[in-house]
């Protein structure tokens, strides 16, 4: 793995191993080495997790944070997987959801052509399980491709009232959409990556409305 990774894909659970478990092995088959994925497990019962970890816990760009002497809020939770990220790019999602890490490709090529960037946003394909639909339908994917600038002072007035400066680089809520790259996307409402720098604040404010 990189010294530091572009990106770190962070993913809190509770109580839902079936889940979490299942995100864990779809994530991991992607083998590149610039990408970070934090597991962190509030579950009541840590034996589930810690049995299954110990198949996954040799991969040098895992990092397992596992139930502590109590059980967390959700934004603690969330911010022990923040707090052990070590991205440029950090990015939370569900633990039924998944991300293609290929999206670091974009943010590089993104980089590349428009310089500094504190958050990227993308769209989302999103999915409902078989039991949670009332009717059978087509799912729309979109495919259109583009970036899109978003000005850092309205994106900070939206997400940070009152800050002029962004919080850590989270997989990010920021300066930059774009729609769908290649297979990347993600059924949780945080579909972005953004700069650590600008995390904390914003995961306070925002989480729960997220859970």
């Amino acid at each position: 793995m990189l010294a530091q990774p572009t990106l770190s894909i962070c993913v809190p659970s509770r109580n839902r191993q079936r889940y979490f478990q299942e995100t864990i092995r779809s994530l991991l088959v992607n083998l590149r080495t610039d990408v970070e994925f934090v597991f962190a497990d509030n579950s009541d019962d840590p034996a589930p997790m810690r049995d299954f970890m110990v198949d996954v816990i040799g991969d040098p760009r895992v990092k397992f944070i596992p139930p502590g002497d109590r059980v967390y809020s959700m934004v603690d939770n969330w911010e022990r997987c923040v707090e052990a990220a070590t991205g440029e790019f950090v990015c939370i999602i569900g633990d039924d959801d998944f991300m293609d890490a290929d999206v670091i490709d974009l943010i590089n090529s993104t980089k590349a052509e428009r310089g500094s960037v504190d958050v990227f946003v993308w769209s989302r394909f999103t999915y409902n399980w078989p039991g949670n639909r009332r009717n059978k339908c087509n799912v729309c994917i979109p495919l259109n491709t583009g970036v899109h600038e978003i000005k850092r002072e309205w994106l900070y007035e939206e997400f940070l009232p009152g800050s002029s400066t962004a919080p850590r680089r989270i997989a990010r809520l920021r300066s930059i959409t774009a729609p769908s790259p290649r297979r990347s996307w993600t059924r949780s409402s945080l579909s972005s990556a953004t700069a650590i720098s600008s995390i904390r604040r914003w995961i306070s404010k925002t989480a729960a409305s997220f859970w």
